[in-house]
C-alpha cells in the first residue's frame, strides 16, 4: 500500500495540462516505473487538439454547476424529469 501511496503522491502532485512539463515529467514518470518492472514502453505520437485538452475540462466545471443553478432558479417544477 505505502508503494501505491508513493506512485498517488508522485502523479498527484501536480496538473498535467495538454503539452505541459508537468505532463511529460508523468510519462517519464510511468515509463520508467514500467521499465523497471520489466515492460517495454514505447510512446505512440498522435494528434490532439490542444485547445479542447487544455480547455474542455475547466469548462464543463464551470457550466455544468452554472446550468445546474439556472435550472434551480428557473424552478422545482421543471426538474420532476430528473426523477423519472
Amino acid at each position: 500500500m505505502a508503494a501505491a501511496s508513493a506512485h498517488l503522491a508522485a502523479l498527484g502532485a501536480a496538473s498535467r495540462p495538454t503539452g505541459s512539463r508537468q505532463l511529460a515529467e508523468a510519462r517519464q514518470y510511468c515509463a520508467e516505473f514500467l521499465n523497471g518492472l520489466g515492460f517495454a514502453v514505447r510512446e505512440h505520437p498522435f494528434e490532439f487538439s490542444a485547445f479542447s485538452g487544455r480547455w474542455a475540462a475547466p469548462a464543463a466545471g464551470l457550466l455544468i454547476p452554472t446550468l445546474a443553478t439556472l435550472l434551480v432558479a428557473a424552478g422545482g417544477s421543471r426538474l420532476a424529469w430528473f426523477s423519472a
